[in-house]
């Protein structure tokens, strides 16, 4: 099964979630997207496969304080979107099954919003939850189907979840079965064209107006600071 040609996704989230190893899922390929098991990330700019799947560096690495994040992420993110002028059709974001949402991937949801938009997970972010071998041996022994896994998580991950208006898909990067390769494919596919039906396609010009929104608030707050 091959991808639509058509299809336009950028992969974003911490490192080691599984943000590569996605990208190679989508792609059907190996090593497009190279994979490291260490703490800092080994994609310090984004990288394209066939120019439709970008993966787009982790952010808040150890390495990295926030205003370098900010500013990390801004620059790759600018990147992906001048090489790719058409626009994205969606964004995903990573997250690992059995892994604790932490403070650090809050915040960079928060530093995403500041940079693509306040609105921009709920009209193109799609979550998407690595290691599904694991998550298919919990469902099994917890008789929870994804959807009831979802409601029943608290906290800012079910905030992230109700954002993006549920649209949540379990990965499954180390499968040898093509049944399951194919149909995650066939979900992912079907939650970014109900995207595409709704929204139009993130382009340098959702970005521009964004930060140029980012840019007065933060001239505002400082001539309040400065007037007080």
């Amino acid at each position: 099964m091959e991808v639509h040609s058509d299809l336009d996704l950028i992969i974003i989230g911490k490192t080691g979630n599984g943000k590569s190893a996605t990208g190679n899922s989508i792609l059907r390929e190996l090593d497009v997207f190279k994979s490291a098991y260490n703490t800092t990330s080994i994609t310090d700019f984004p990288q394209t496969g066939i120019i439709k799947v970008v993966d787009c560096p982790g952010v808040l690495d150890t390495d990295i304080d926030e205003t370098g994040a900010d500013e990390l992420v801004k620059e790759a993110l600018q990147y992906a979107l001048l090489a790719n002028p058409s626009g994205y059709d969606a964004f995903l974001i990573v997250v690992k099954f059995s892994q604790r949402f932490t403070k650090e991937e809050q915040d960079s949801i928060k530093i995403l919003k500041r940079i693509l938009g306040k609105d921009v997970i709920k009209t193109h972010g799609i979550v998407v939850i690595c290691n599904g071998d694991t998550f298919e041996h919990f469902s099994k022994t917890q008789g929870l189907t994804i959807e009831e896994f979802c409601t029943q998580q608290k906290g800012y991950f079910k905030k992230l979840l109700k954002e993006c208006k549920n649209r949540v898909i379990v990965f499954d990067n180390i499968t040898e079965d093509e049944t399951i390769k194919n149909k995650q494919l066939e979900i992912l596919i079907k939650a970014v064209d109900t995207l595409k039906a709704n929204t139009s396609k993130y382009t340098t010009q959702h970005f521009q107006k964004a930060n140029d929104l980012t840019e007065a608030i933060s001239r505002e707050k400082k001539l309040f600071t400065y007037q007080s």
